[in-house]
């Protein structure tokens, strides 16, 4: 079983996004997959994914490694493929320190960690990211892939003036355990309302809500208008791209890829 943590220290940078792609991916694989979710501050992938189990990391680094590793035994204990950890901004810190003890459950079962970084043009993400690459992915410890978002009016280009000439960048994504792939716009009012339908994108593409008892009446009419035809079809084209991406960094990197038949 391998593990695979969506990870950086700043809120709205896509974490959630690119866990749902993950999701949506090992599905298309057909992966038996674990969720967690450490962002007790928003849980919004537990909130897709209700079988997503919420794990508090906020006590002292001893206990977050120690729960951390639990959540691998855990997951693998239940016969799942991959164990697929949402994480917060703020959980990064204690995540970190917690990751020999991550290393060490996922030797045990003979499984690899990959951490998928989301990367926008802000310079502390830039650098973050690389650091974590450097400090956890350089010695072969740690698959990483960068996942630089072309969306809320970046460019291609705007990501050539800075993160694809960082030496560093250059440096590690030559390593046979880091990779990169690109996350064009779905559109935000897409990925901001997957949280009201409370289900996956693959499920809103299918025009299927999950959406809560008590919720307001309009609240059906506001998904069925937000997801309408056209909206779902470019979806279905988004997911179609990207899970592609997705699959073939997951293999480069982790040696992730479809389930057997037989198995």
């Amino acid at each position: 079983m391998n593990t695979i943590i969506s990870m950086d220290n700043k809120g709205g940078v896509g974490k959630t996004l690119v866990s749902e792609l993950v999701s949506s991916t090992a599905a298309g694989l057909g992966l038996k997959v674990a969720r967690r979710d450490t962002d007790t501050a928003n849980s919004s992938f537990a909130t897709i994914y209700p079988d997503a189990k919420r794990l508090r990391i906020e006590e002292t680094n001893v206990k977050a490694a120690g729960d951390l590793a639990a959540a691998v035994l855990d997951a693998a204990d239940s016969k799942v493929d991959l164990l697929q950890i949402d994480t917060g901004a703020r959980d990064e810190a204690r995540i970190v320190r917690a990751f020999d003890e991550i290393l060490k459950a996922s030797a045990e079962i003979g499984g690899r960690v990959v951490v998928m970084r989301p990367i926008n043009l802000n310079l502390a993400v830039h650098n973050n990211a690389l650091k974590f690459a450097k400090d956890f992915a350089m010695d072969g410890r740690v698959s990483v892939i960068f996942v630089p978002s072309v969306a809320c009016g970046r460019s291609l280009a705007d990501f050539d003036l800075v993160w694809k000439k960082l030496e560093l960048r250059e440096k590690l994504i030559e390593l046979p355990n880091v990779d990169q792939f690109y996350l064009e716009d779905l559109g935000a009012v897409f990925a901001e309302n997957m949280s009201l339908a409370r289900c996956p994108l693959r499920d809103i593409v299918a025009g299927r809500f999950n959406i809560a008892p008590d919720a307001p009446s309009y609240v059906r009419e506001r998904l069925e208008t937000i997801y309408d035809r056209a909206a779902r079809i470019h979806i279905a084209k988004w997911l179609q791209v990207h899970e592609a991406r997705c699959a073939d960094a997951l293999a480069n990197v982790g040696g992730i890829k479809a389930r057997s038949k037989a198995a």
